[in-house]
This record gives C-alpha cells, sequence and structure tokens, in this order.
C-alpha cells in the first residue's frame, strides 16, 4: 500500500510541473495569440487569429493575397503562421494603452536580412 501511495503522489508532483499556462490565469494580460488558434477555413491562409487573453483583440485580414499562410506542422512539431515578409499582414483595432514597462514574448525565425517589423502601431490599428 505504502508504494502505490508513494507513486501516486510523485506522479501527481510530477504532472504539476508540466501543466500549460492558460491565458486566463495571468493577471493584466492584454494579448495572446497562438498558432494553433487561427481561422483557416481555406486550409492554407488564413484570416484570423484569436485572441486567447479574453479581450477579444483579434488579429484579421480580409484582402486573401495578404494573408498568412498556415503550416500545420513545422521543424518542432507545432503549428506555425508563416508571414513571407513582402506583402503578408494581420491588423486588429486596439483602442488600449499598454503601459510601460510591458513584457512582449515571441518565438520568430527569420529567413531574410533585411530589416522586419513585429509590431506596429498605426492609428490604433495594430499591424
Amino acid at each position: 500500500m505504502k508504494l502505490f501511495l508513494s507513486f501516486l503522489l510523485l506522479f501527481t508532483f510530477n504532472s504539476s510541473l508540466f501543466s500549460q499556462v492558460s491565458p486566463h490565469d495571468i493577471q493584466g494580460l492584454e494579448l495572446w495569440y497562438s498558432a494553433d488558434s487561427v481561422n483557416n477555413s481555406t486550409g492554407t491562409q488564413i484570416d484570423t487569429i484569436y485572441d486567447l487573453s479574453s479581450n477579444q483583440n483579434h488579429l484579421s485580414q480580409n484582402n486573401s493575397s495578404n494573408q498568412p499562410s498556415f503550416v500545420s506542422t513545422s521543424s518542432i512539431n507545432k503549428p506555425v503562421i508563416h508571414f513571407d515578409g513582402a506583402n503578408r499582414y494581420m491588423e486588429s483595432i486596439f483602442n488600449q494603452t499598454i503601459s510601460q514597462p510591458y513584457t512582449l514574448f515571441l518565438v520568430w525565425q527569420s529567413s531574410g536580412t533585411s530589416r522586419r517589423v513585429i509590431l506596429d502601431d498605426r492609428d490604433n490599428v495594430m499591424i
């Protein structure tokens, strides 16, 4: 009986180490985008990236020639969003002010050497 109880406690403790953080668990979170929370009804092009923070600041692109592409499995076995660096972008009407200091966390790989814009604020439209 003691052996089973020890295993159960160890399993419970270790499984909590690997639990994922939910966007709803982070106080003050303004935005949370993930490549596995998109609308890609065409199969390859993405017209919406959903904001998982509960603030509903979804990113969208209605023009199909400007929509990034969806890659379901990348080299890290996770879905990714591919922007071509030329004319693919997403927008959101973002009417909030994020006070400084703030933290921005991205996972990004660039294959080019030219400058790339990750976030831009133009008349309260985030790109």
